[in-house]
């Protein structure tokens, strides 16, 4: 949270997502709010925290009203809940319940956490054009003219000096994935599981 209010008053957020949606259009920006808070449920309720402001700063900065933007990653995150393209700790858990239920006929069945999987992955897919439609469609017109918001009045200017921060800030993002993949995933890495068991053994020994 620190990080991203640092990034937010810095204005990287902002000229970010300036940037990212200049040649977006209505459709797309709408569809990927709400597809992103749909899926924000594999981290829990992070997407209250973080993408429904985003999607505030997004509107804005495409000259929409930022209610809208708040609408949209609200029903998003909302009503998408545990509807995803993904695998998560949600579906193990319900294996489990229904596998004891199920022991109480058939001792010998199970269920598997895929079992849900091609349900919730349409239901992903259903929940963003419904959601994308009743926000275009419905939503948005219903605003009156005061909260619509110019985006000349909000909007940073493009510049190369600004466009070499960005550049420098995605790059350091990249470089910190990829170094936190390596400490994981090497078996030389800080936090590899190998490391950890070699150096239990020296201990031992």
């Amino acid at each position: 949270m620190i990080g991203i209010g640092i990034a937010d008053a810095s204005g990287l957020i902002g000229y970010a997502v300036q940037r990212v949606i200049k040649h977006a259009g209505t459709w797309q920006l709408t569809s990927t709010i709400l597809l992103l808070g749909v899926l924000s449920n594999i981290v829990g309720s992070v997407g209250y925290i973080v993408l429904v402001p985003l999607a505030c700063r997004a509107y804005l900065a495409a000259g929409r009203s930022p209610l809208a933007g708040l609408a949209t990653a609200f029903a998003g995150v909302a009503g998408g809940t545990h509807a995803t393209f993904f695998i998560t700790t949600y579906d193990i858990v319900i294996a489990g319940i229904s596998t004891s239920a199920l022991n109480l006929i058939h001792p010998k069945l199970s269920v598997s956490p895929l079992a849900n999987y091609y349900f919730l992955s349409a239901s992903v897919l259903l929940l963003v054009a419904v959601g994308t439609l009743v926000s275009i469609k419905i939503v948005e017109p219903r605003l009156s003219l005061s909260e619509q918001v110019n985006a000349d009045n909000i909007a940073v200017k493009p510049s190369k000096e600004n466009d070499r921060a960005l550049k420098a800030a995605a790059s350091l993002f990249v470089a910190s994935i990829g170094l936190i993949l390596f400490a994981t995933l090497s078996e030389s890495g800080w936090f590899s599981p190998c490391r950890s068991s070699t150096i239990s053994k020296k201990r031992s020994h």
